[in-house]
């Protein structure tokens, strides 16, 4: 009777034991499962979040788009004004490991691509007239024909900036500052940039440039413009040079 109940124990030891065995390699596998499942879904959703915020942004379309472990690959359309796709997904904070992709350029009509390029455009008129000369002999106040024709691109630029802000209920105004070089007293210098000035003025109103858009400033020689070269300094401020101010609020119509 004990050799049978010996036998009857250690065989019922050694069957649980068996069962029990699978637990020491499931629990392992059952968490390295479940960890693998949510970053899966992690990656999926950051995959599918990314996409979403591409095509959110002004100027940019996915055409094709696919994902390998470490690397996505993205391409499609890009407006030349939009933001590089790198950094948009940069800001949104989903930044892969690696990402490649072409990027062939088109022009969006999206309202923001549209407006930034109207802006692009306005400002570099702007910059046109802001960096325009009109250059004087020494002594003189008298438009020569090269400064005649400087003149007329700047009224032309000038009614084209002002037609297209006129879009923003805004207007534009001319301040025209009218230099000399430093020989000469100063009250000769004032006189002498004063009339400078109006002869510019008075030409510009002759090109339908009304005379309350502009602002007559002669400095003289109060701000005199920089140049390495003496002589050169003083032909560029035997001059009057413009800048362009902008009012917001109110269009006023372009009249004399």
């Amino acid at each position: 009777l004990e050799d049978c109940l010996e036998t009857v124990v250690a065989t019922t030891k050694s069957g649980s034991g068996r069962r029990l065995v699978w637990l020491r390699w499931a629990l392992p596998l059952a968490v390295v499962v479940l960890v693998g499942g949510a970053l899966w879904l992690r990656a999926g959703t950051r995959w599918h979040r990314a996409l979403d915020t591409l095509n959110a942004e002004p100027g940019l379309v996915v055409v094709n788009a696919s994902r390998e472990w470490r690397t996505w690959h993205i391409s499609g359309l890009k407006d030349p004004l939009a933001r590089e796709p790198a950094a948009v997904l940069g800001a949104a904070g989903l930044v892969p490991h690696a990402l490649s992709g072409h990027w062939a350029p088109y022009m969006s009509l999206d309202s923001q691509m549209v407006a930034a390029r109207a802006r692009k455009r306005l400002d570099a008129i702007r910059q046109s007239i802001d960096s325009a000369l009109i250059l004087f002999d020494p002594g003189s106040s008298a438009l020569s024909q090269g400064a005649e024709d400087r003149v007329r691109s700047v009224a032309a630029l000038f009614r084209q900036l002002d037609d297209s802000v006129a879009r923003f209920n805004a207007s534009v105004g001319l301040e025209l500052s009218g230099r000399t070089d430093p020989t000469g007293t100063d009250a000769t210098n004032h006189a002498l940039a004063q009339l400078r000035v109006s002869a510019v003025a008075g030409r510009l109103v002759k090109l339908d440039i009304a005379t309350a858009r502009i602002v007559q400033n002669p400095v003289a020689t109060a701000r005199p413009l920089a140049a390495e070269d003496p002589q050169e300094k003083a032909k560029i401020n035997r001059s009057v040079s413009f800048r362009v101010i902008v009012s917001v609020g109110s269009h006023v119509p372009r009249e004399k």
